[in-house]
């Protein structure tokens, strides 16, 4: 659930990035022979079945050169270049924003580079052809909307206590509301984030499903809030160390904004929350019966662990992974996870994670390691895993927070889905809403949809960027018709 920044990720590979940079490195000398490397140089790698293109843009600095990447299929533009050197024709370009490294050989008439990209120790060809602007490639997102708008923009902020230990005011979100015209009152949402550093769009692979979403809501009648997760974008706060509970507090300020506003009618006011957004809108409205329904796009209804055991191996398997080394990644993932859920005390279950993993780490290709030596890649691996907010994930179990829901629930899930599998969810969620007495929930499994309810082949996570589809008819007419029939009817 937790997406990684496509700015800091080329290659979706086991083992983690080094850290990213947070500036570009000063320019790189030229060579004294006439070669010109300034402009735009454009080719793709081939992983696992998959193409990713991308865009070196050079641009000659007085004695040297500056460059950057754009990661076209990940929607990821200028990814800083740390070194770029040019000797004769071999050409040396360092990415350590993304522990990446190109090596590539100019041809005789300096249009193309003939190399090899390697991340991680994984090394794959890479061939360069210099392109004019035009030629360049480009996403096509056709379903983001586009200005003039037959309704109400405004941008908002929200300020609020950031959790159980931040002081009052010390947040602030930047968002953005949608109005229908006329004066109202009318019914709302509030729109929640997916897991990771999100903005208001829930940007992702140059799709902006949230832009969508309230762009169609709006044209039919709703007022839509959306707001950039804390510390990102526009908003202040540090969300990095934020839980979901944290996140949660964030949602329910941005409910309460919304029912406050003019031509808005506090009655009529609900969450909608998709992936990890789908975990925290039932964490609001369990702790304000006043929340008029939910919407829960692949939401989940079991704890984390359940959640990332299953979605490892489907994800894996989906890319062409071994079986065996699926089975034998799933086994390390088990025995990491139920070190680090036990009894004693923190450091303590540290360490002896660290120590499986590192005897894991010692029998693998030492390709595989990029130069690191196996404490330190198992030092990072285990930071990660005991970070704040997955501790939090992996044992948060949604069920009892979903039998407090009385208000209206519909739940919508991909048959596609990989990384929140409906299989493993609906069936829960169902349970737990029917134990809970809930009168009136909606259980929807779209065919041929995936995590981001885009309509595809196989829900393979690679699939995302080529799907020109932001978010398909299907999900936006159901999510509008079921909110109508509730919310609209009645005026």
């Amino acid at each position: 659930m937790r997406h990684t920044p496509a700015a800091l990720l080329l290659l979706a590979l086991a083992l983690p990035a080094l850290p990213a940079l947070a500036q570009d490195a000063a320019p790189t000398p030229a060579p004294s022979q006439e070669l010109d490397l300034s402009g735009s140089w454009q080719g793709a790698l081939s992983i696992g079945g998959t193409k990713l293109r991308l865009v070196f843009h050079f641009e000659r600095e007085g004695e040297g050169y500056s460059a950057k990447i754009d990661s076209v299929d990940q929607g990821a533009k200028g990814i800083p270049v740390s070194g770029v050197t040019l000797t004769g024709r071999k050409l040396v370009v360092e990415v350590a924003a993304v522990a990446g490294r190109y090596e590539g050989t100019l041809d005789a008439a300096g249009r193309e580079l003939e190399g090899t990209w390697t991340q991680a120790g994984t090394a794959l060809p890479l061939k360069l052809t210099k392109s004019k602007a035009e030629d360049l490639p480009a996403l096509r997102r056709p379903q983001t909307p586009k200005a003039p708008f037959p309704y109400g923009l405004e941008e908002v902020s929200i300020r609020h206590g950031g959790g159980e230990l931040s002081p009052v005011g010390s947040i602030t979100l930047a968002g953005t509301l949608t109005r229908p015209k006329g004066e109202g009152p009318h019914p709302a949402v509030v729109l929640v984030t997916g897991s990771g550093p999100q903005d208001r769009d829930e940007t992702l692979l140059g799709h902006k499903p949230f832009a969508v979403i309230a762009d169609y809501l709006t044209r039919r009648g709703f007022a839509v809030l959306r707001y950039d997760d804390r510390g990102v974008a526009k908003s202040t706060g540090d969300f990095a160390s934020a839980t979901s509970f944290d996140l949660a507090q964030d949602a329910e300020a941005s409910w309460r904004f919304l029912r406050q506003q003019k031509g808005i009618d506090p009655a009529r006011c609900g969450i909608l929350g998709h992936s990890e957004g789908g975990l925290i809108a039932p964490l609001v409205a369990a702790r304000q019966p006043e929340v008029s329904f939910v919407v829960l796009l692949a939401g989940p209804a079991v704890d984390g662990r359940a959640i990332l055991e299953l979605q490892t191996q489907k994800i894996a398997a989906a890319a062409g992974a071994d079986p065996a080394r699926v089975a034998r990644d799933a086994e390390l993932s088990s025995q990491l996870y139920d070190v680090l859920l036990g009894e004693g005390e923190l450091d303590a279950r540290r360490a002896k994670a660290e120590q499986i993993l590192v005897e894991y780490i010692q029998t693998l290709p030492k390709a595989e390691l990029g130069g690191a030596d196996a404490a330190t890649i198992a030092q990072r691996r285990v930071a990660s895993l005991t970070s704040p907010w997955f501790m939090a994930f992996l044992r948060h179990d949604p069920g009892p927070t979903l039998r407090q829901l009385k208000c209206p629930v519909l739940a919508l899930n991909g048959e596609l889905d990989l990384q929140v599998d409906p299989g493993q969810n609906l069936p829960v969620m169902a349970r737990e809403l029917e134990a809970g007495g809930n009168p009136d929930y909606t259980l929807i499994k779209l065919p041929k949809h995936n995590h981001l309810f885009q309509r595809c082949q196989t829900g393979a996570i690679g699939e995302y960027s080529r799907i020109e589809e932001t978010c398909s008819p299907l999900t936006l007419r159901t999510l509008a018709e079921w909110l109508r029939r509730r919310f609209l009817e009645r005026e």
